[in-house]
């Protein structure tokens, strides 16, 4: 079902694998919207821009960023180069930069792109989704349906990082996340609405909070979410911080966060992977040649 209030976005850099995401995607879930495909860089030839117009339809558009670091930001501040961060000295040289970018972009650009300004309703995943079995609804009647009940920011494919969930590699990836929260709380004198986090918060319990559970990838919002006061005080918190680029932080905790503060039960889970029907990540060897 295509809805001219609503397109899709899709921040790409998996050129092998976009197509077998698309093709699971139009077997499997009914919404068929306007598709935009971001790309740092020309990295779809035309060759391939026509297959996955083949797959999807016609109503495909690419469009090439050309992102950049925060000019307040110096290099030697940068993730990639935080040595005492096991992840970052292990897991994360400078050739991944662009991972830094896609957080910047996910996190707050991609709402404020003018290609989607007439939209009403936005839905994003990433190109390894993978789309395992049909869904059985519609994602924008079932973003409809969790709206009436009470105020939603934020309808996702599943939780992570919940209770035992939560290791190493999340924390050293959230450094300074929760000094962060708590003062953005302080200076603006906000009690979150969520209940796990003002448990967190009054608890002074960082480890509660890192282990609240954070939404995925696939994501269905209203897009006049992105134009209240209250997402321009938070982000423009955050990006004085510099936490994308010194820190790894990623658009899942931005999100979420956001939605824990302002919202009582803002972000909400479909559940999909536990239910087997999605999950964030294709395997290699399903990748259609």
């Amino acid at each position: 079902m295509k809805n001219n209030k609503t397109c899709i976005c899709i921040l790409s850099a998996r050129v092998n694998m976009l197509p077998t995401c698309l093709t699971n995607y139009c077997q499997h879930v009914e919404d068929r919207h306007d598709l935009y495909i971001y790309q740092f860089g020309n990295i779809y030839n035309e060759q391939t821009k026509q297959k996955i117009k083949d797959i999807y339809g016609s109503n495909v558009k690419f469009i090439t960023l050309d992102p950049q670091v925060p000019e307040f930001i110096p290099e030697s501040e940068m993730f990639y180069n935080r040595k005492h961060n096991a992840y970052a000295k292990h897991n994360f040289p400078k050739s991944r930069l662009n991972y830094l970018h896609m957080c910047s972009f996910l996190s707050w650009e991609l709402f404020e792109r003018p290609e989607i300004q007439n939209y009403e309703y936005v839905i994003r995943f990433d190109d390894d989704s993978w789309f395992k079995k049909p869904l059985g609804f519609n994602l924008l009647d079932k973003y409809m349906k969790e709206s009436e009940k009470n105020s939603l920011f934020c309808l996702n494919s599943y939780f992570w990082g919940e209770g035992n969930q939560y290791n190493s590699n999340h924390k050293n990836t959230r450094e300074s996340l929760w000094v962060c929260t708590k003062a953005f709380l302080l200076e603006n004198k906000i009690k979150p609405k969520d209940k796990k986090l003002l448990q967190a918060i009054e608890n002074d319990d960082e480890e509660m909070f890192h282990k609240m559970g954070w939404k995925s990838d696939l994501s269905i919002w209203k897009l006049s979410s992105f134009k209240h006061e209250s997402w321009k005080t938070w982000t423009d918190y955050i990006k004085k911080t510099g936490g994308v680029y010194r820190h790894r932080w990623g658009c899942c905790e931005i999100h979420h966060l956001y939605g824990r503060i302002y919202f009582e039960n803002g972000v909400r889970d479909l559940k999909l992977t536990e239910k087997d029907l999605y999950y964030g990540h294709l395997p290699n060897f399903y990748i259609i040649k």
